[in-house]
């Protein structure tokens, strides 16, 4: 009775390792099973680009078609001149006058190829510092209060930089500004009011009381505030997609 009884135990114990075992392998297969069709999932969307990358860069690390096909040329254009130069040679020996055509032909035909390459650069396109700007120096600002309501620019000063202004709320203006200064549009420009009930009408923000104490304490002067814009009223460009505005009271006389 004694031995069957430890036999049926041992049993038991072998039976429970096997179980364990079993559980422990299922488990980890569950888990690689997961693991790749996870990758698999991840790696779907982006299956035709990453083809598109292997294949341009296979076909750029092996020689095109078109480049075998210049070597040619250039290596036929090479031999083509050596025989050149071989019969030139042979007729000078032969023919003197004749040589001397021949010379000044090739001569000419040099100096038209070397014309022709001076004068490509000549049809460049303009640099920047080429371009020239046309301004006006005025002292009425009621014209440059007529400028701004047509659209157009004017350059004032501030109580510290220059500044390139325009109309605040005209799209059109604001890009002749980004054009002017070729400024990248992620770049936000500031909007000059006169006062704070002016930039409220700009802000959609909560936080009016904090804005007017600012305000009221440090303009005008050299000092922006951005807060929330009414995208009704502000030009999405002005603030570079942003969803805020930034705006400033200079303390100068003409801005």
């Amino acid at each position: 009775m004694r031995t069957n009884t430890n036999l049926r135990g041992w049993y038991f114990i072998l039976l429970m390792v096997l179980l364990t075992r079993l559980s422990t392998t299922s488990a980890l297969l569950l888990q690689r099973q997961f693991l790749v069709s996870r990758t698999a999932s991840i790696i779907r969307p982006h299956q035709q680009k990453i083809r598109t990358m292997l294949s341009s860069s296979g076909t750029s690390s092996s020689p095109s078609s078109d480049g075998i096909q210049k070597q040619q040329q250039q290596q036929n254009g090479f031999s083509t001149t050596k025989t050149t130069v071989s019969s030139s040679v042979a007729n000078c020996n032969g023919n003197n006058d004749h040589s001397d055509n021949n010379v000044n032909k090739d001569t000419e035909r040099n100096n038209n190829n070397t014309n022709d390459s001076e004068e490509r650069p000549n049809k460049r396109v303009k640099t920047t510092e080429e371009k020239s700007i046309r301004a006006k120096i005025v002292s009425d600002i009621s014209k440059c209060g007529e400028r701004l309501r047509k659209g157009d620019l004017v350059a004032f000063p501030t109580e510290t930089v220059y500044g390139l202004g325009c109309h605040a709320l005209d799209s059109s203006a604001i890009m002749k500004v980004f054009e002017a200064k070729e400024r990248p549009t992620t770049d936000p420009l500031i909007v000059h009011v006169l006062e704070f009930s002016d930039a409220s009408e700009l802000w959609n923000s909560d936080d009016k009381e904090v804005l007017s104490t600012l305000t009221s304490r440090f303009w005008p002067g050299p000092l922006t505030l951005v807060a929330s814009a009414k995208k009704t009223v502000v030009p999405d460009i002005i603030m570079a997609g942003t969803g805020f505005v930034a705006c400033r009271s200079p303390s100068h006389s003409i801005a």
